[in-house]
């Protein structure tokens, strides 16, 4: 069974600056992260206990994450129970099928190839190069006439 709690990312942030809080995934001895958009100091964060100490909001925000983690683990269980889960083979998978069903208005169409794609299209910096992506979305489609309906399954 998966299981889910957070995590201090302190991996790539200099000592005295407050690091991102993460959502942990772990399944089938794996693991994925997905950001929470809090951020603490070390010395504000008990790993062990899995909660904010010392910190002028540490309740509201240990309640926020109560009810996050509460959030996440329901969802898990409702995938678990129609049989959803079984498709999940890693946790970044999970977890993308975590965030569609929490998240539809933000993550509910980033498994279709061509929104992904479009996407991605428009990630990229350079004027140059999205246009060059975009230029190729005609031709996907002349190759593919149902490419709207394609899947990364």
């Amino acid at each position: 069974m998966a299981s889910v709690k957070f995590y201090l990312d302190t991996r790539s942030v200099p000592p005295d600056v407050p690091a991102p809080l993460k959502i942990m995934i772990t399944h089938n001895r794996t693991t994925a992260l997905h950001s929470v958009d809090i951020r603490l100091l070390p010395s504000q964060w008990d790993g062990a206990a899995g909660c904010v100490t010392e910190h002028p909001q540490r309740m509201f925000l240990n309640a926020h994450l109560f009810r996050m983690r509460s959030d996440w683990e329901i969802a898990m269980l409702r995938l678990a129970d129609s049989g959803e889960m079984r498709r999940a083979c890693s946790a970044a998978a999970l977890r993308d099928m975590l965030l569609q069903t929490l998240y539809p208005e933000k993550y509910g169409s980033r498994n279709l190839f061509l929104d992904r794609y479009k996407a991605f299209t428009e990630s990229r910096a350079t004027p140059g190069t999205r246009r060059t992506y975009a230029g190729t979305i005609p031709r996907i489609e002349a190759y593919d006439p149902m490419i709207g309906t394609r899947t990364f399954e």
